[in-house]
């Protein structure tokens, strides 16, 4: 790739990286040069460093090589990434709770505390309706 190439990305686009997840990228790429001891001048040119603003809010924004990223138009061109990054651990969650419920309602000796129950059903609740405003988001077309 020549950095006199115009670069596959531009501010705004929307990337997906491997172990990084979803982001935009934040800014202008940056023509990216490294040593060549073949040719005369000992550099070659590297590809593109790309800004990017990952979706993920634990994850600072940082700049990546271009070929580490892919551009995508919605999740639904890699459903198995983003099932993975942003579903599967709402559904964890739920499992969890919901065998927390199931094992405090299976024994009736000694009778359950219903403090206990009370706590067991909230939580699992709690995660359930994370799921809907997930699905309510999916309906909505909100998810990047």
């Amino acid at each position: 790739m020549s950095s006199n190439q115009e670069c596959p990305f531009e501010e705004g686009d929307r990337v997906d990286h491997r172990i990084f997840g979803f982001g935009t990228v934040d800014g202008v790429p940056v023509a990216v040069v490294g040593p060549d001891m073949r040719s005369p001048g000992g550099i070659r040119d590297a590809g593109w460093r790309i800004p990017v603003r990952w979706d993920d809010a634990a994850r600072t924004a940082g700049a990546v090589m271009h070929s580490a990223l892919r551009k995508i138009e919605s999740p639904d061109s890699r459903p198995f990434g983003y099932w993975d990054r942003q579903w599967q651990p709402l559904l964890k969650t739920w499992l969890a709770a919901r065998r927390e419920v199931e094992a405090a309602l299976t024994g009736f000796r000694p009778a359950p505390e219903f403090a206990d129950i009370a706590r067991v059903l909230d939580a699992e609740r709690k995660a359930f309706e994370a799921m809907q405003r997930f699905w309510e988001h999916e309906r909505a077309g909100e998810h990047p």
